[in-house]
């Protein structure tokens, strides 16, 4: 009878440990490979979210500027806006300037607009609850240019102006309106 000599890297226990430590060596790896990812993706998500909270009002300002004007064809700027989430927003120093072709350069001046809304319905799209809206005027002006059209008219006609007709437009589908409440408007004219 043989007997082999085992010597420490031969061994049957020795191999199966390195095996053993190799694959505990990779799975320690793809733990702290995994660890990293995700701490990675809560950082960019913790980021984000900071950045949105910081300047959720100059993004809130800009993007409604951007969407009266479109709406109106009249210039917009917005001094200053404040969103309070989830349900108030206040706007300060909203100037509404005339298209060319008009005597007086600003449309309308508003120094504040307060609106306080109850969201929730609203998201379900249940009712419109407005709380509170305060509109406070300081200036209008309303006057024809030299072909006799007034500005009033032109804000009215500006959001079919810019939407454009179709040529054939499929009949509108009828909806129901979502009821609207109003606990309390408050409009000041200077």
């Amino acid at each position: 009878i043989k007997r082999r000599a085992w010597n420490g890297s031969n061994r049957p226990d020795f191999q199966m440990l390195q095996w053993l430590s190799q694959v505990i060596k990779k799975r320690a790896l793809m733990k702290k490979s995994v660890f990293l990812a995700v701490g990675f993706l809560v950082s960019i998500f913790f980021l984000l979210a900071l950045f949105v909270f910081l300047f959720r009002d100059r993004m809130i300002k800009t993007g409604l500027e951007s969407a009266v004007t479109k709406l109106t064809g009249f210039q917009v700027k917005i001094e200053d806006i404040h969103f309070d989430f989830p349900s108030t927003l206040r706007v300060q120093g909203l100037k509404i300037s005339n298209p060319p072709g008009f005597h007086q350069e600003l449309f309308a001046q508003c120094p504040e607009i307060y609106l306080s809304l109850d969201l929730p319905p609203l998201l379900r799209r249940q009712r419109i609850h407005l709380h509170e809206i305060r509109l406070n005027l300081e200036e209008v002006h309303m006057e024809k240019n030299e072909q006799g059209v007034s500005n009033i008219r032109l804000l009215k006609s500006a959001g079919a102006a810019k939407a454009g007709k179709p040529k054939a437009a499929p009949p509108p589908i009828p909806q129901k309106a979502m009821p609207f409440l109003l606990d309390r408007l408050e409009l000041t004219i200077r």
